[in-house]
């Protein structure tokens, strides 16, 4: 079983914008390796970050496209919500 840190922040100190871009993000870990429940192929690559406050719980999923033959990591996509 793996345990994964969601840090406490200030009440009402998260702005969320749908972007991801709040510095506050900075301070969450983040967990990238995800498994698929359904088969055994390897999932997309994804970027979670979790925070809390004594008010909500806030997630962050940012795509990792790695981009053949290359094979450099571009975070493309940001998506917060409560």
């Amino acid at each position: 079983m793996k345990n994964y840190n969601v840090k406490c922040i200030e009440k009402d100190a998260l702005i969320l914008t749908g972007k991801g871009d709040n510095p506050l993000w900075n301070s969450a870990d983040i967990l990238i390796d995800f498994v698929s429940a359904w088969d055994n192929k390897d999932p997309d690559k994804i970027e979670f970050r979790a925070l809390w406050d004594t008010k909500n719980i806030y997630f962050c999923f940012t795509p990792i496209v790695v981009s053949p033959p290359w094979n450099f990591i571009v975070a493309c996509i940001k998506r917060e919500a409560l």
